[in-house]
C-alpha cells in the first residue's frame, strides 16, 4: 500500500538562503571586492602623508611621497619621486596646496577610496607587478596593496594618479 507523503519541509529556509547569497554577491560586486566605501567623506582634512609605489622587477619601480613641508616659503608640501630597476627618476621638489587639491580630486573622482583595505597577492607569479598606496588625511585614510592582484578600478585610478604625479616631476 502506498501512502501519500506530506512534505513537512518548508521552502522558506531555502528561499532565505538564496536571497541572502544574492545580496552578499551583489554587495561584493558593487564594492569591487576591495572595500565597501563607495565615496569618500565630504571633508577629508589636511593631507598628512601620501605614498604610492608601483612597478615590477623587469619594468622598474616608481615611488612617490608627499609630506607637509618644513619650509613653507618653498611650498606647502615636499614631493619626493624615486625610480628603481632602470627607471631614471630622482626628484625632490616642493608643491603647493593647489597640487594637493588636484590630487585629492583625482582620489575622489576615480573612487580610489574603494581600494582601502585591499591586500591581495598571487605569489605564484615571479617578477610580477605590485603596488602599495597609503594616504592619510586628518579625517580619513586609505591603505592598500597588491602583487599581481588589484582592486576592480585599479587601472583607471592608477592611470590618473601616475599621470598626475609624473607631471609634477617633469
Amino acid at each position: 500500500m502506498s501512502a501519500n507523503r506530506i512534505n513537512t519541509h518548508s521552502a522558506k529556509p531555502q528561499t532565505f538562503m538564496l536571497t541572502f547569497a544574492v545580496v552578499i554577491a551583489l554587495a561584493c560586486f558593487n564594492c569591487g571586492f576591495s572595500g565597501c566605501i563607495s565615496s569618500p567623506p565630504e571633508y577629508l582634512g589636511d593631507l598628512h602623508e601620501f605614498a604610492y609605489e608601483y612597478g615590477s622587477f623587469n619594468g622598474g619601480y616608481r615611488r612617490f611621497s608627499i609630506t607637509p613641508s618644513d619650509n613653507p616659503d618653498k611650498g606647502g608640501y615636499l614631493l619626493t619621486a624615486e625610480g628603481f630597476n632602470g627607471v631614471d627618476l630622482n626628484v625632490e621638489t616642493y608643491i603647493n596646496q593647489d597640487d594637493v587639491d588636484t590630487l585629492t580630486s583625482i582620489i575622489k573622482d576615480n573612487n580610489i577610496y574603494a581600494w582601502d583595505g585591499f591586500d591581495r597577492s598571487d605569489y605564484n607569479i615571479l617578477d610580477g607587478y605590485s603596488f602599495s598606496l597609503k594616504v592619510v588625511y586628518t579625517e580619513s585614510s586609505i591603505i592598500a596593496g597588491g602583487y599581481e592582484k588589484f582592486p576592480s578600478n585599479y587601472k583607471q585610478g592608477h592611470a590618473a594618479l601616475s599621470a598626475f604625479l609624473l607631471s609634477l616631476v617633469d
